[in-house]
């Protein structure tokens, strides 16, 4: 069972409700998903892409409808941890390692921003499409960098990734 709603940033947020035969474990988990900043060097679009898109917006912008005497309504700063962990409650705390334990920090509007600020996601980047999104990835690409100008149109069912492909490309064409 699942529903798909529209955050306030203009990605979609999914919520689903599995049932599982085996209990989930920690480890599988951050397989899936992550709450860090990844590595610029590693791969610079999806780090560009959580920079822009995923850091809870009470640091950048304290009037933000979050934030509520100065302090976020989503409970932010989120506590560094080593290793996720799962919760009696059922919901998970996930893995954000501290820079000292060699996680990154960048600035943003001139705040140094670590992994307490950054709101989990899907842990998927370029090498994680298919051939025809790389195809789309690569042609649109290769057009901006001629600046030949050309239209493009994605026809392409829902369910296909159009969002998460168009969200790389824009993260891509404005770092």
């Amino acid at each position: 069972m699942y529903t798909v709603d529209w955050q306030k940033r203009g990605l979609p947020r999914i919520h689903i409700l599995l049932w599982l035969e085996e209990k989930i474990i920690p480890g599988s988990i951050n397989e899936v998903v992550r709450a860090e900043l990844s590595d610029h060097d590693q791969d610079p679009t999806l780090h560009e892409i959580i920079k822009s898109t995923m850091i809870n917006c009470g640091v950048i912008n304290f009037s933000s409808q979050y934030m509520l005497g100065g302090v976020c309504t989503k409970r932010y700063l989120r506590p560094f941890l080593k290793e996720t962990q799962t919760g009696e409650d059922g919901y998970p705390q996930y893995r954000r390692r501290s820079p000292e334990d060699g996680r990154i920090a960048v600035k943003i509007n001139g705040n140094d921003i670590d992994n307490q600020w950054v709101i989990q996601e899907v842990s998927v980047g370029v090498s994680k499409f298919n051939h025809d999104q790389k195809k789309v990835y690569d042609d649109v690409l290769n057009n901006v960098d001629s600046n030949s100008g050309q239209l493009f149109f994605l026809g392409v069912p829902g369910g296909t990734e159009k969002t998460f492909l168009i969200n790389l490309l824009l993260a891509k064409v404005r770092s």
